[in-house]
Protein backbone atom coordinates (compact mmCIF):
# COMPACT_ATOMS: atom_id res chain seq x y z
CA UNK A 1 0.00 0.00 0.00
CA UNK A 2 2.72 2.68 0.59
CA UNK A 3 4.31 1.71 -2.53
CA UNK A 4 1.42 2.36 -4.15
CA UNK A 5 1.10 6.17 -2.34
CA UNK A 6 4.55 6.70 -3.18
CA UNK A 7 4.12 6.35 -7.09
CA UNK A 8 0.94 8.65 -6.94
CA UNK A 9 3.07 11.14 -5.04
CA UNK A 10 5.72 10.81 -7.62
CA UNK A 11 2.68 10.44 -10.24
CA UNK A 12 1.56 13.50 -8.79
CA UNK A 13 4.90 15.76 -8.77
CA UNK A 14 5.23 15.11 -12.32
CA UNK A 15 2.22 16.07 -13.27
CA UNK A 16 2.30 19.31 -11.85
CA UNK A 17 5.83 19.74 -12.98
CA UNK A 18 4.11 19.54 -16.69
CA UNK A 19 1.45 21.49 -15.41
CA UNK A 20 4.33 23.96 -14.16
CA UNK A 21 6.15 23.94 -17.30
CA UNK A 22 3.22 24.15 -19.69
CA UNK A 23 2.61 27.80 -17.83
CA UNK A 24 6.12 28.76 -18.12
CA UNK A 25 6.35 28.07 -21.76
CA UNK A 26 2.89 29.64 -22.37
CA UNK A 27 4.39 32.84 -19.92
CA UNK A 28 7.24 32.49 -22.44
CA UNK A 29 5.18 32.89 -25.34
CA UNK A 30 3.08 35.68 -23.90
CA UNK A 31 6.20 37.59 -22.91
CA UNK A 32 7.68 37.57 -26.38
CA UNK A 33 4.77 38.27 -27.70
CA UNK A 34 4.32 41.48 -25.55
CA UNK A 35 8.10 42.49 -26.32
CA UNK A 36 7.60 42.24 -30.18
CA UNK A 37 4.46 44.01 -29.88
CA UNK A 38 6.70 47.07 -28.10
CA UNK A 39 9.21 46.70 -30.86
CA UNK A 40 6.19 47.04 -33.27
CA UNK A 41 5.01 50.43 -31.52
CA UNK A 42 8.17 51.93 -31.33
CA UNK A 43 8.80 51.25 -34.93
CA UNK A 44 4.91 52.94 -35.51
CA UNK A 45 5.76 55.97 -33.52
CA UNK A 46 9.00 56.62 -35.84
CA UNK A 47 6.76 56.37 -38.49
CA UNK A 48 4.07 58.42 -37.15
CA UNK A 49 7.21 61.10 -36.31
CA UNK A 50 8.45 60.67 -39.77
CA UNK A 51 5.00 61.65 -41.17
CA UNK A 52 4.40 64.70 -38.90
CA UNK A 53 7.96 65.81 -40.55
CA UNK A 54 6.79 64.87 -43.70
CA UNK A 55 3.62 66.71 -43.43
CA UNK A 56 5.33 69.62 -41.71
CA UNK A 57 8.02 69.96 -44.48
CA UNK A 58 4.88 69.56 -47.46
CA UNK A 59 3.01 72.15 -45.48
CA UNK A 60 5.78 75.11 -45.66
CA UNK A 61 7.02 74.25 -49.32
CA UNK A 62 3.10 74.48 -50.43
CA UNK A 63 2.51 77.87 -48.20
CA UNK A 64 6.42 79.54 -49.36
CA UNK A 65 4.93 78.37 -53.24
CA UNK A 66 1.43 80.43 -52.36
CA UNK A 67 2.88 83.29 -51.11
CA UNK A 68 5.37 83.06 -54.82
CA UNK A 69 2.30 82.99 -57.07
CA UNK A 70 0.81 85.76 -55.66
CA UNK A 71 4.24 87.78 -55.74
CA UNK A 72 4.10 86.66 -59.59
CA UNK A 73 0.49 87.21 -60.01
CA UNK A 74 1.17 91.18 -58.28
CA UNK A 75 4.56 91.42 -60.71
CA UNK A 76 2.08 90.64 -63.76
CA UNK A 77 -0.47 93.40 -62.83
CA UNK A 78 2.72 95.60 -62.25
CA UNK A 79 4.03 94.96 -66.18
CA UNK A 80 0.67 95.41 -67.78
CA UNK A 81 0.04 98.88 -66.06
CA UNK A 82 3.47 99.77 -67.32
CA UNK A 83 2.69 98.00 -70.61
CA UNK A 84 5.16 95.61 -70.54
CA UNK A 85 3.35 92.76 -72.61
CA UNK A 86 6.81 90.71 -73.40
CA UNK A 87 7.53 90.97 -69.04
CA UNK A 88 3.95 90.43 -68.25
CA UNK A 89 3.43 87.24 -70.60
CA UNK A 90 6.86 85.69 -69.59
CA UNK A 91 5.34 86.22 -65.58
CA UNK A 92 1.98 85.19 -66.83
CA UNK A 93 3.60 82.01 -68.26
CA UNK A 94 5.78 81.61 -64.99
CA UNK A 95 2.63 82.15 -62.91
CA UNK A 96 0.75 79.24 -64.90
CA UNK A 97 3.56 76.59 -64.10
CA UNK A 98 4.09 77.18 -60.63
CA UNK A 99 0.19 77.07 -59.74
CA UNK A 100 0.32 73.53 -61.32
CA UNK A 101 3.45 73.08 -58.59
CA UNK A 102 1.28 74.56 -56.27
CA UNK A 103 -1.52 72.20 -56.89
CA UNK A 104 0.83 68.81 -56.97
CA UNK A 105 2.14 70.15 -53.62
CA UNK A 106 -1.12 70.82 -52.20
CA UNK A 107 -2.06 66.87 -53.30
CA UNK A 108 1.14 65.89 -51.76
CA UNK A 109 0.50 67.86 -48.46
CA UNK A 110 -2.95 66.34 -48.47
CA UNK A 111 -2.02 63.01 -48.87
CA UNK A 112 0.48 63.01 -46.30
CA UNK A 113 -2.18 64.39 -43.65
CA UNK A 114 -4.23 61.42 -44.50
CA UNK A 115 -1.28 59.07 -44.10
CA UNK A 116 -0.28 60.83 -41.05
CA UNK A 117 -4.04 60.81 -40.03
CA UNK A 118 -4.37 57.06 -41.20
CA UNK A 119 -0.70 56.26 -39.00
CA UNK A 120 -2.08 57.96 -35.86
CA UNK A 121 -5.09 55.93 -36.09
CA UNK A 122 -3.14 52.81 -36.40
CA UNK A 123 -1.16 53.87 -33.35
CA UNK A 124 -3.69 54.53 -30.87
CA UNK A 125 -5.40 50.98 -31.93
CA UNK A 126 -2.22 49.33 -31.08
CA UNK A 127 -1.49 51.27 -27.88
CA UNK A 128 -5.28 49.77 -26.81
CA UNK A 129 -4.25 46.09 -27.89
CA UNK A 130 -1.54 46.42 -25.51
CA UNK A 131 -3.43 47.97 -22.81
CA UNK A 132 -5.47 45.31 -23.28
CA UNK A 133 -2.83 42.30 -23.66
CA UNK A 134 -1.11 44.04 -20.60
CA UNK A 135 -4.16 44.22 -18.29
CA UNK A 136 -5.61 40.39 -19.51
CA UNK A 137 -2.10 38.43 -19.18
CA UNK A 138 -1.28 40.63 -15.62
CA UNK A 139 -4.96 39.88 -14.14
Amino acid sequence: MANFFDKMKEWNKEVTKKIDERAEKRRSSVTYYMDKTKAEMKDAERMVEKQRELKSLFYKEYKEMEAYVEKRRRQVEIAEEAGETKLAEFAKAEVAQYEEQLQTTKGHYEQASKQLEDLELRMHEMRLKWKNLKNATFS
